[in-house]
């Protein structure tokens, strides 16, 4: 059975939203932002550079921060990929 590379991709989410008029929001949000920095960094040492395509950032002014990477995985003919997330991560 030959291999063949699919793309994948892996979606971390900021769990809260701070309203915009909120004293320190600015602040809370930055922090949260880093650890969700820190969290997509983690995956991508985990699955190894090398197989990563592309890592976007969005960051709307009012919505949820996302750090969303797009990575190649070698999988069987026909196969499906499926990726076990921990728990702290879906929360």
């Amino acid at each position: 059975m030959s291999q063949r590379a699919m793309m994948r991709h892996s979606v971390f989410v900021e769990p809260k939203v701070y309203p915009i008029w909120c004293w320190n929001a600015h602040t809370r949000r930055a922090r949260s932002r880093e650890k969700l920095r820190a969290r997509a960094e983690a995956f991508i040492n985990e699955i190894g550079a090398d197989t990563v395509v592309s890592v976007a950032e969005h960051a709307p002014l009012l919505g949820a921060f996302t750090v969303v990477v797009w990575y190649r995985e070698m999988t069987d003919d026909g196969g499906l990929v499926a990726r076990a997330v921990e728990a702290e991560h879906t929360a």
